[in-house]
């Protein structure tokens, strides 16, 4: 039962509907659903209770399978507490849980890697936008991204970085006030960038060589049968709303985050194990033994297998072209990458 504070629950009765998704805080608050009924709770022995605004129990619980069925408080009216996602206990002393949010293509699995090595290990969860839970808990590292959906729940991402207790998640977040409840938790959030340039030839290539379409997927088998600037010109055209969007997004939210909180590794400078003066001091702040060992960690993990890079780099032709150059100018992003310090 030490998993209650590690679990994302939906809370609700079979006699109605779901009232909501809820995390139960150590420190003995919720966190996700509040009401006057529901406004906190405590362990009485076996049982799991929420107590009302004025601190009487409402509701009481018992365990059951992997959740909780429980009944009104004095009535028969009954209650259960399912759990959507549990994260694991991690052991990482003197280090709060870290949020790893990315610019798709510029290092999420390298970043993930070193941390790793740098003692704070991965959940395996990938976050995206403000509900999306990939979990790779189990998968191989080469069946990550194929068919996410397959393993993919809805759940809103600052409940799930409520229940770490230790360890790290990677994500893909554009939305600031997730980002903002997020570190309201205590999490740590890393933000990578990377050359604008370099992130959409990346992500080019991966889905070209890497990630086949699915079978109905007739707009991704057609422009992967084109050839030369004809096939840019189709991955643009099919590709901008599915994903080079979501950077141009991620790259603006990223620039106008003026929080003090606000850590921002260069994807370029990591593999010399550089983390910059500014954000040295604000790592060192959290724990200087940790900022030195992330800091080795990056130059020892770089070019390793990860689950979107073989180890092994390919031979392949520098796909930039006209087409590609009009289309970052015209989209704005070769404003977006000036501003992130990129030529």
């Amino acid at each position: 039962m030490n998993d209650v504070s590690r679990s994302v629950f939906v809370f609700g009765s079979p006699c109605n509907n779901n009232y909501g998704k809820v995390v139960f805080l150590p420190n003995g608050q919720l966190y996700g659903y509040r009401h006057e009924n529901e406004h906190a709770w405590r362990m009485e022995g076996e049982e799991l209770c929420l107590l009302n605004i004025h601190g009487q129990v409402s509701s009481r619980y018992h365990h059951v399978g992997n959740g909780w069925a429980g009944t009104v408080e004095g009535r028969k009216y009954p209650l259960y507490l399912t759990p959507l996602i549990t994260t694991a206990a991690c052991q990482t002393p003197g280090l709060p849980p870290v949020m790893v949010n990315t610019i798709p293509k510029a290092g999420t699995y390298y970043v993930e890697a070193a941390l790793k090595a740098a003692g704070c290990p991965s959940h395996r969860l990938h976050l995206g936008g403000e509900d999306v839970v990939d979990d790779y808990r189990g998968l191989p590292d080469e069946r990550v991204h194929i068919m996410p959906e397959t393993l993919r729940l809805y759940c809103p991402l600052d409940l799930v970085t409520a229940t770490l207790q230790g360890g790290h998640v990677v994500a893909h977040c554009d939305f600031q006030h997730i980002i903002d409840h997020v570190r309201g938790q205590g999490v740590v959030v890393l933000s990578v960038v990377r050359n604008l340039r370099d992130i959409i030839k990346s992500m080019f290539r991966f889905l070209l060589y890497m990630i086949p379409p699915e079978p109905e997927d007739f707009l991704g088998q057609f422009w992967r049968a084109q050839e030369g600037d004809a096939r840019v010109a189709a991955f643009l055209a099919v590709e901008h709303e599915r994903g080079l969007e979501h950077v141009r997004q991620m790259a603006r939210m990223i620039l106008a985050d003026t929080s003090p909180q606000s850590i921002v590794l260069r994807y370029e400078s990591l593999k010399q194990g550089d983390l910059q003066p500014h954000n040295i001091e604000k790592l060192q702040a959290i724990n200087p033994e940790f900022t030195q060992r992330l800091s080795a960690a990056f130059v020892q993990t770089y070019g390793a297998r990860t689950p979107t890079f073989s180890g092994e780099a390919r031979q392949q032709p520098d796909p930039w072209c006209d087409v590609f150059e009009a289309y970052f100018h015209k989209s704005g992003m070769a404003d977006l990458n000036a501003q992130l310090g990129y030529a």
